[in-house]
């Protein structure tokens, strides 16, 4: 009986060992997948508002800067603050707010972005919402005053229309929850007025960090919004393309829409276009819509880009005068297109042509 018992004794003491064993382990593995949060600042979200009032107001900038990335920190939980901020009316302090609101990359950051594009806003802020909103992706519905908002921007025709314009036609492009002809309808109306209209050398000031010439600079804001929207923007544009054949111009740009917009039955123009046009600024959004039109079939000539070290000409380009001129030759396109197309390991470790 003794060393039944004792055998007994031996039983239950493995199964807590390894029951131990194994809840020690499970914790191990826990613990290794589990992403340790980045510390929050020591300060509430609306405390840090204020701190960012007052160093707006005494034009303490690197303050400033230091304080919207700790409110930046906060993410979601920082966004009735921020929401409140924006209500006191100070165009600096909602820069700065708006600064804050880039650094959240959520729904509810985005949405609160949109807010600020009404005309109570003020043009400065709603310039800066637009920028803050490029390549971000609107999940929800827009209020009828949002949609009113972009679309009269869109189509407006003021001093700062043109920059203002293509702007607001990115936004309006990835707003995903509005029907999409409904979004490419008013930037296809603005595009088919700026194609003729916008001529190299006509530069403003916030384009001239643009390694393309101004001119491709601003239809390429049209040119992304069409590729937000993607295949659902081909029928209305391609009717627009068959009204204006005749025009060389217009035909070139409505294809290289097509393009940005994936439509596969523009490819082979759009190959023709990589492989002859002789304008570097316009060959780049070749090479981009071509890649989108073609998809895989793009790749044998993306990979023979790769050796290209062409970069837009100082006729062309609004950083002439400056070694950033030749940061991003056709190369650098070829790559970031290859990349887009999952086949980041054909310039990957690839030696750099020499000039």
């Amino acid at each position: 009986m003794s060393i039944f018992r004792s055998r007994s004794r031996e039983a239950v003491l493995a199964l807590l060992c390894a029951a131990v064993i194994g809840a020690w382990a499970v914790a191990v593995v826990t613990a290794a997948n589990t992403e340790t949060p980045p510390p929050m600042p020591g300060v509430a979200p609306s405390q840090l508002v204020d701190d960012l009032a007052r160093a707006t107001a005494a034009g303490s900038w690197d303050e400033a800067a230091s304080v919207a990335a700790d409110l930046s920190v906060w993410g979601d939980d920082a966004l009735p603050a921020i929401s409140k901020g924006l209500r006191r009316g100070d165009e600096e302090l909602s820069r700065m707010l708006l600064r804050s609101l880039w650094g959240i990359k959520s729904d509810g950051a985005t949405s609160l972005l949109v807010s600020v594009v009404t005309p109570a806003s003020g043009e400065v802020l709603v310039g800066e919402a637009l920028g803050r909103l490029a390549n971000r992706g609107v999940s929800r519905p827009l209020t009828p005053l949002e949609f009113a908002t972009l679309t009269r921007l869109i189509l407006s025709d003021d001093l700062y229309s043109p920059t203002m314009a293509g702007a607001a036609a990115r936004v309006l492009g990835n707003c995903r929850e509005v029907p999409a002809e409904r979004r490419a309808a008013p930037i296809l109306a603005r595009f088919i007025v700026e194609i003729p209209r916008v001529q190299p050398g006509d530069e403003v000031p916030r384009e001239r960090y643009s390694y393309v010439s101004p001119r491709v600079f601003r239809l390429n804001k049209f040119l992304l919004a069409f590729s937000y929207i993607g295949t659902e923007a081909i029928s209305l544009v391609s009717e627009a393309r068959q009204g204006r054949a005749a025009d060389p111009e217009m035909h070139e740009w409505l294809t290289l829409a097509l393009g940005m917009a994936g439509d596969p039955e523009v490819a082979g123009e759009l190959e023709q276009m990589v492989r002859e046009e002789t304008d570097t600024s316009t060959r780049i959004e070749a090479i981009r819509a071509y890649s989108r039109s073609a998809g895989e079939a793009a790749i044998p000539l993306l990979v023979s880009l790769l050796d290209d070290m062409t970069v837009t000409g100082p006729s062309g380009c609004a950083r002439t005068g400056t070694e950033m001129d030749k940061e991003y030759p056709i190369r650098m396109v070829a790559s970031d297109e290859l990349s887009g197309l999952g086949r980041a390991d054909l310039w990957k470790g690839r030696r750099r042509p020499s000039n």
